[in-house]
C-alpha cells in the first residue's frame, strides 16, 4: 500500500450482519476499524485490496457483537498489536464472549481521543442495544465520519460528524421489509427502535444534517440482507442528494460479501 507523507485513505473490507470490518489507513501504517470475520476471511479480504495483515497496527471496535468481534483476538494473537475498546465494552466480553477477548485490550472512554499512525482517533457514544460508539479520523486535514449500528441520531451526534470528507453510515432496512419479514416480533422492535438501526429513510434524514461542503465520499453501509433492497437505498441517497444540489457526491453501498476499492482523500 502506498504510503506518503499525506497518504489518508479507507478500505472497506465488508459490512453487514456476517461480519463488518474496515481498515483505515494513515501517514504512518494502516489499522483496523471492527473485526466482524474470521481471522482467515479477514486477511482474504485484505490481501484481495493488496493489504498486508502483518502491517495492521491496532484495532478499534464500536462494540461486542460477534459481527463486529469475531476475529479481534485470534488475529492479534501472534502479533499481540493493542485492541481499543471501551469499558463497558471490554466487560461485555469478559463476562459473556470470552472467546472474543483479545490479549491485548486498550481501554478507551468514549468521548476520548488517541493518535495512531499519524491520525487521530475520536469516539462517541451513540444509542444501540449494547454500549456502542462511533469514531471520528482526522490526518492530513481530511475527516473521516463511521456510524453504523445506531437506533437514533441527534443535535450532539452530527456535531461530532460534521465537516467529514467522507462519511460511512448505516442504512440498515426498509421498515416494510422488516417487518413484513419472518424475524421473531421482539427482533423486529428491537431493530426499529431507538437502541436498533437506522432505516433507510432515517439514514438519508441523518445525512441531511451531516453533508457539509467538504463532503465527497459516502458509504451506506451495514445493510440488511433479509430486510432491505440496495436499490431502495440508491433510490433514497439519490433523491436526498438531488434535493441537496449535492449530486457532485461519489456514494456506494458497502457489500457483505466482498470489500469495496479503497477510497482515497489525500494522496
Amino acid at each position: 500500500m502506498t504510503n506518503t507523507k499525506t497518504y489518508f485513505a479507507f478500505t472497506v473490507l465488508g459490512s453487514g450482519s456476517k461480519g463488518n470490518a474496515t481498515v483505515i489507513h494513515g501517514p504512518e501504517g494502516s489499522f483496523l476499524l471492527d473485526a466482524g470475520f474470521n481471522a482467515t476471511e479477514l486477511r482474504r479480504r485484505m490481501e484481495s485490496r493488496d493489504i498486508d495483515p502483518d502491517e495492521i497496527k491496532a484495532i478499534f471496535l464500536t462494540h461486542s457483537h460477534g459481527d463486529h468481534t469475531a476475529s479481534c483476538r485470534v488475529f492479534t494473537k501472534k502479533s499481540r498489536i493493542p485492541v481499543y475498546m471501551t469499558p463497558e465494552l471490554y466487560l461485555d466480553l469478559k463476562n459473556d464472549k470470552a472467546k472474543y477477548m483479545p490479549e491485548n485490550p486498550i481501554l478507551m472512554l468514549a468521548g476520548t481521543s488517541v493518535s495512531i499512525c499519524g491520525v487521530t482517533v475520536e469516539s462517541f457514544g451513540i444509542s444501540h442495544n449494547v454500549d456502542a460508539v462511533a469514531y471520528t479520523f482526522r490526518a492530513a486535514d481530511c475527516k473521516l465520519g463511521y456510524a453504523t449500528d445506531l437506533g437514533c441520531f441527534n443535535d450532539a451526534f452530527c456535531r461530532k460528524m460534521e465537516a467529514c470528507d467522507a462519511i460511512i453510515l448505516e442504512s440498515n432496512h426498509d421498515p416494510k421489509m422488516l417487518w413484513a419479514s419472518d424475524r421473531p416480533l421482539e427482533l423486529k422492535r428491537r431493530i426499529a427502535g431507538k437502541h436498533g438501526h437506522l432505516n433507510n429513510s432515517e439514514a438519508c434524514d441523518c445525512l441531511r444534517h451531516l453533508l457539509a461542503p467538504c463532503t465527497r465520499h459516502l458509504i451506506l453501509a451495514h445493510l440488511s440482507q433479509v430486510c432491505n433492497d440496495p436499490e431502495l437505498v440508491k433510490a433514497c441517497v439519490q433523491q436526498t442528494l438531488h434535493d441537496m444540489n449535492r449530486e457532485d457526491i461519489v456514494f456506494e453501498l458497502a457489500r457483505q460479501d466482498s470489500p469495496l476499492e479503497t477510497f482515497r482523500l489525500t494522496a
